[in-house]
This record gives structure tokens, C-alpha cells and sequence, in this order.
């Protein structure tokens, strides 16, 4: 019997409590189209055109914003990729999971995801495919460890994003790495103990060099004020002040000018401190 839209819908809602959105009518004849080429195919034996309606319906309904039905036919492309032993099919199925897990806003699956895709490429050698792993695991990470700092769980996110900055790394997209050396360096600093604090101050002072190299002045100025943020802590006011001067040395763009300003104002306070000892 051919399977419909609603059986195949009701598959992957049933355990939820909300409604999938409703499917506009002109989608309608497309999705019952590519549920009757999957029902068909799997009666002759084709999997290979089962996996391809599976694919082109997770793909119809993600665009519809109906993330669990979409998750249900992906994870049935990958159940058949695997059974057939296919790894370039398990990478695309992997990628689709985690790209819809992404969506739904779950991003420790998202993440189990990408990993799982990533080894796939390793294994494969394919380097467009690790590629694009890493750079999707560049953001899974990065969203995560920011989930723990808005936690308090320093901790867990200095270890995320030590692996967003390898995957960014493994990507060889220096953007991406200043920017996790940088969040990293934050997070080190959160936690507060005379260790990272040291270790927070490399990592700014990496995030600092990479900025210099691909001419982010913006990047620049962060880096410098952050610097000065633990040198402060550190009781290193002299430091703290020269990097502050950085910042306003830096700060020439009008996108930077609100910095430039509390810059000042620090550098004041700063000045004052010195003052007093």
C-alpha cells in the first residue's frame, strides 16, 4: 500500500507534544510524490532510490520548518546508507542530522553528528567532505561552550572551545581560529585561578598575532583589551595601562568608537591607580 503524507508525518510527531507545522498545498503532490517513488522502489529492491526519496523528503521538510519529520527520514537514510555500507551516503545523512539538529537548537546531537561525520571523511580520505565537517563543528562547538558560560561551567566551555579552535585549525580558516583563541582566552580568565589567568593571556596574545596577520584592527583592539583586563587582575596595572594605550591606538575606525571611549575611561582609572601607589 502506498504510505501518505500523514502516516509518514505522524512517524516522527507522535512523541511530542506540539503540532509539526502545516504543509502548504503546493508541497503536498510533491512529498506524496516522493513517498510513493520511496514506496515503490522498496518493493522492487531498489535502496538506492529509496535512500534518494528519503533524502529529497528530510530535505522538503526541513525547508518547511518541520525539523522532526525531517529528522525521521534522515535517520532512515542513514539506517539504509549503513546496511548498504555506503560512506559517502552515511557523510550526507550525518551532515543532514546535524544540520537539523543544529535547527532544532539541540546542539549536543548536533555535535554527535558532525563528529560522526567527520570520522567518515578521515576514513574516506575525502578532504572536501572533512572540510565541511570542521567547519560545521566550528560552530556546534563555539554554540555549546557559550551554553556552558551562560551556565557558569567554565570549565566544560574551555574544553569546547579548545575543540572549536582545533577543528578551526584542521580547517585551516584563521578567522574562525582567532576567534575561538579569543573566546578561549575569556574563558580561561573566568575561571579565576592564577594558572588561567596566564593561560588566558597566551591565548590573547595568539588571538593577537593571527589578527595582525589578516588585518583585523577590530580583532586587534579586543585582543588588547582583553590583555589588559588580566594584566589588571594580575596586579601588572603598568601593563594593563600600556595595553589600554593599544587600544586607543588602534581604535580609528568609527565601528570601534564606543570602545574607544570606554577604552579612555579605563586607562583613566588605570592612571589613577598608578597614581595612588
Amino acid at each position: 500500500m502506498v504510505l501518505c503524507v500523514r502516516c509518514a508525518c505522524v512517524c516522527a510527531a507522535t512523541s511530542s507534544a506540539q503540532h509539526p507545522p502545516p504543509i502548504p498545498d503546493s508541497k503536498l503532490s510533491v512529498i506524496q510524490g516522493h513517498l510513493t517513488s520511496a514506496e515503490r522502489a522498496h518493493r522492487r529492491g531498489d535502496s538506492e532510490q529509496v535512500y534518494a526519496s528519503y533524502e529529497a523528503l528530510a530535505h522538503d521538510f526541513y525547508a518547511a520548518g518541520d525539523y522532526k519529520t525531517s529528522v525521521y527520514f534522515a535517520e532512515r537514510c542513514l539506517d539504509l546508507a549503513e546496511s548498504m555500507e555506503d560512506l559517502a551516503q552515511q557523510c550526507e545523512s550525518n551532515l543532514n542530522l546535524g544540520l537539523t539538529h543544529d535547527a532544532m537548537g539541540d546542539t549536543a546531537a548536533a555535535i554527535r553528528f558532525h563528529e560522526k561525520h567527520r570520522s567518515l571523511a578521515e576514513a574516506m580520505g575525502a578532504k572536501q567532505r572533512l572540510q565541511t565537517a570542521n567547519q560545521q563543528l566550528v560552530e556546534a562547538y563555539r554554540r555549546y561552550a557559550e551554553e556552558h558560560e551562560r551556565k557558569e561551567d567554565h570549565a566544560t566551555a574551555v574544553l569546547l572551545y579548545k575543540r572549536c579552535l582545533q577543528a578551526a585549525q584542521d580547517a585551516g580558516d584563521l578567522r574562525s581560529e582567532g576567534l575561538a583563541t579569543y573566546r578561549l582566552g575569556v574563558a580561561c580568565a573566568a575561571q579565576g585561578t592564577p594558572a588561567d589567568r596566564n593561560e588566558s593571556i597566551e591565548f590573547q596574545q595568539k588571538y593577537l598575532h593571527i589578527c595582525k596577520k589578516i588585518g583585523d584592527q577590530l580583532g586587534e583592539g579586543a585582543a588588547c583589551a582583553a590583555l589588559a583586563h588580566s594584566f589588571k587582575e594580575q596586579g601588572q596595572t603598568a601593563l594593563a595601562v600600556s595595553e589600554h594605550i593599544h587600544v586607543c591606538s588602534r581604535a580609528q575606525s568609527d565601528a570601534v568608537c564606543h570602545g574607544r571611549v570606554r577604552s579612555h575611561l579605563c586607562l583613566l582609572l588605570l592612571l589613577c591607580c598608578v597614581r595612588l601607589r
